[in-house]
């Protein structure tokens, strides 16, 4: 218990004398006080420290950089505060300060006011050296009188309806400020609604002066969608494309992609699009994409169709800040892929390519090694893809793949990307086509069934491609090959071989999931997270351009 009012601590204080020595304290509390006090002795004026401690300054001593320590009324005894106070009490004979509180204070229950004492002020001001609150002097607020309504810390409870409104705003908004900052919400949903903040209206009529939140938008000022948490809705363009359910199959594998879920699609053909319908649980179908986005508004879409209609729907899609992934080639030539580049660029909007070699692992393990410096100076790359017949389009409802307007091309246009990504990729430099050959002897379509293109990069490195659709079954015939003067990466039959002096290393490789399906997920996941996707529009006109120049090489060759 403390002393009376006014009376000597004799465990604190030694009567008598103003330079008298502290007394040894009895408890480890007292001793880490004495230890602060010393310091804060050390640090005050060399005549006055003691005095200042126990309690009675001579007014006529202190300096004037310490105007503070001149006021006795806030030196007093604080009840209730324990014993981390007992050395501000009034040394013996001094009078009992007025009890006065600074206007707009708050005091503790049987507490005192504790924002102005002289040495709380003069550790605050002129002492930062002492370390966090060395006499842990703080003024806490009283504890709230609970009353209907209100749940302890978390501010008054709203009525279940809003409640449930304030979820969905907040889905759609993840921003938005906790429940209760009135202000700063309407601040935030004023901004998405198009609204500054400055003028949206409070809830007794007046202005709410508040910074404007602008909704997410692109570099031309088109608004983008945000990605938020939930689930995700995805819609389908152009499901007559083979790719829907076939093959890459994006649709089928979706299902495999937790928090993703379909609700919408689209083809030109009504028949078409009701049978994908069918296969994929009965999505809502539609033959106007435009309207499919007004009437579902997918958070994000998979573009498909056919070639000559893709460009056209990729600068719809950026124009309209939905984000997407979208089929290689996105158009039949380079210069509608550049008019989708140019307006992803200027939008800002998300749009992935699915160049789905580079998520095989021959892919990642041959770039480990030119990391490493293994090949030595590279010397060629050999890249084949020799897929099964173009009858497939057939039966699996894209027939327009035989038709070189819509389709712009054969195996060249539609494999080609793959294989000269891949180059381009490996040897991380810009290309020229030195020469191409295209046949369609083969399948006697009107699209060619084979071709061949001769690449080499601007340091020299030389790259034979082939792509074709002569395969006789069901499958590929496929060959990786990277050379260099210290080492030779090989992949066949889904086995990668290393082949250096040293020998030789076997082993299998197959990717442990779909390729379509890793770049499916890596372009939601990446867009999910706010960030550009791995591979984009400028990665794909690059390989469309070297296709073109192959078909202008094969047609004068």
């Amino acid at each position: 218990m403390l002393p009376a009012r006014g009376g000597p601590d004799p465990a604190r204080h030694a009567e008598g004398a103003l330079g008298g020595r502290l007394a040894e304290p009895a408890a480890p509390l007292a001793r880490r006080q004495e230890a602060r006090l010393r310091a804060l002795q050390r640090l005050l004026p060399g005549d006055l420290g003691p005095a200042v401690l126990v309690g009675h300054p001579p007014a006529e001593r202190l300096p004037g950089r310490l105007p503070s320590l001149a006021r006795p009324a806030a030196r007093r005894r604080h009840a209730g505060d324990g014993d981390d106070h007992r050395d501000l009490r009034p040394a013996p004979g001094a009078a009992a300060p007025a009890r006065r509180r600074a206007p707009g204070a708050r005091r503790r229950p049987g507490g005192r006011d504790l924002r102005h004492h002289p040495l709380h002020r003069a550790r605050r001001r002129d002492l930062p050296g002492l370390g966090p609150r060395p006499l842990r002097l703080r003024d806490r607020q009283p504890p709230r009188r609970p009353h209907a309504g209100r749940r302890r810390g978390r501010g008054p409870r709203l009525p279940r309806a809003h409640r449930r409104r304030h979820r969905q705003r907040r889905e759609l908004l993840p921003d938005l400020p906790p429940v209760g900052d009135a202000a700063a919400g309407r601040g935030v949903l004023s901004a998405a609604r198009g609204v500054p903040a400055a003028q949206a209206p409070s809830r007794s009529g007046g202005a709410v002066p508040e910074r404007v939140v602008p909704p997410p938008q692109g570099a031309l000022g088109v608004s983008v969608a945000a990605p938020r948490p939930g689930p995700i809705r995805v819609a389908a363009i152009g499901v007559s494309h083979w790719h829907a359910l076939h093959d890459s199959a994006y649709l089928r594998h979706l299902a495999a992609i937790p928090g993703a879920a379909l609700v919408g699609l689209h083809d030109d053909d009504a028949a078409t699009v009701a049978a994908r319908a069918a296969a994929l649980g009965h999505p809502a179908v539609f033959t106007d994409y435009r309207r499919m986005l007004d009437d579902l508004r997918p958070d994000f879409v998979i573009a498909l169709g056919r070639h000559r209609d893709m460009a056209a729907v990729g600068v719809h899609l950026l124009e309209r800040g939905v984000p997407f992934l979208m089929e290689k080639p996105m158009g039949v030539s380079a210069d509608e892929v550049a008019r989708v580049a140019e307006t992803a660029a200027a939008t800002g909007g998300f749009a992935a390519v699915p160049l789905i070699q580079r998520y095989h692992p021959f892919t990642a393990r041959a770039r480990r090694l030119l990391a490493e410096g293994r090949f030595g100076p590279l010397s060629h790359l050999y890249l084949r893809l020799n897929r099964p017949t173009s009858a497939r389009y057939v039966a699996w409802a894209a027939p327009w793949m035989l038709d070189p307007a819509a389709a712009g091309g054969g195996c060249l246009r539609n494999l080609g990307a793959h294989v000269l990504d891949l180059f381009l990729l490996l040897t991380g430099e810009d290309a020229e086509v030195t020469g191409a050959q295209v046949s369609a002897r083969g399948l006697g379509q009107p699209v060619e069934d084979y071709a061949t293109v001769l690449v080499r990069s601007a340091s020299g490195v030389m790259g034979t491609l082939e792509v074709g659709n002569m395969f006789p079954r069901d499958g590929t015939d496929g060959q990786f090959k990277v050379s260099g003067r210290d080492a030779l990466l090989l992949l066949e039959h889904d086995t990668l071989r290393l082949v250096t002096r040293d020998g030789e290393e076997r082993e299998a490789c197959r990717p442990a999931e779909p390729l379509a399906l890793s770049a499916l997920r890596d372009a939601l996941e990446r867009w999910r997270r706010g960030e550009p996707p791995a591979i984009g529009v400028r990665d794909c006109l690059r390989v469309v351009r070297l296709i073109d120049r192959a078909y202008a090489a094969a047609r004068s060759g």
